[in-house]
């Protein structure tokens, strides 16, 4: 039996994997949805094509690489619904809503946009100069006391089909633990100090 405190590093493992190795078959991806819990797998779109944000977004961060394979870069933004201080630094509540877009000159294709309570939204773009587009993994980790989860999604540009295709999906929700190391907070957060 896998301990809980395990759970998160193997998901991130095995996503992170999927993204460097050889296309996988489509699975069913989920529908961005706004207030609502993770919608179940057999419920989700695959393809995500261009679109106006939902909500005004705060850019909190952004990268620029080539991820659709055409030999220009794109850039994806990390943003969420959050208000900044006059200090400049978020006004972080109990929940925002997240996106992960990629802007591609005049178009906007929002990889992921939903509500995240207690917690936050990275995304990851692993290439392989071989293998054509980059894929482009987002993950949504939400946690509060022992309550919690992760989701990791894998985007590949799909050019056929006119936009970003949800390849893989892995998700767990509800008692969770995580535990990190204490001295890598570059790579991977450290065990909260309040949740021993």
């Amino acid at each position: 039996m896998l301990r809980p405190s395990r759970i998160p590093l193997i998901a991130a493992t095995l996503a992170i994997l999927a993204a460097c190795g050889g296309a996988s078959r489509a699975e069913p991806a989920p529908a961005d949805t706004a207030d609502s819990e993770p919608t179940p797998a057999a419920a989700r779109d695959t393809l995500v094509r261009p679109a106006a944000p939902r909500y005004d977004y705060t850019v909190l961060d952004s990268a620029t690489a080539d991820v659709d394979g055409d030999g220009a870069p794109e850039r994806i933004d990390l943003a969420a619904t959050v208000e900044m201080g006059e200090d400049g630094l978020p006004l972080w509540e109990d929940g925002h809503h997240w996106m992960i877009a990629v802007r591609d000159g005049a178009d906007t294709y929002p990889l992921a946009q939903h509500f995240v309570p207690w917690g936050g939204a990275a995304f990851w773009i692993v290439a392989d100069d071989l293998a054509g587009p980059a894929a482009i993994l987002v993950q949504s980790t939400t946690r509060f006391a022992e309550t919690g989860g992760t989701r990791l999604e894998k985007f590949v540009f799909d050019r056929a089909r006119g936009g970003y295709v949800r390849t893989a999906v892995a998700e767990a929700f509800g008692t969770a633990q995580y535990r990190g190391p204490p001295d890598m907070p570059a790579l991977l957060p450290p065990t909260a100090r309040e949740h021993p």
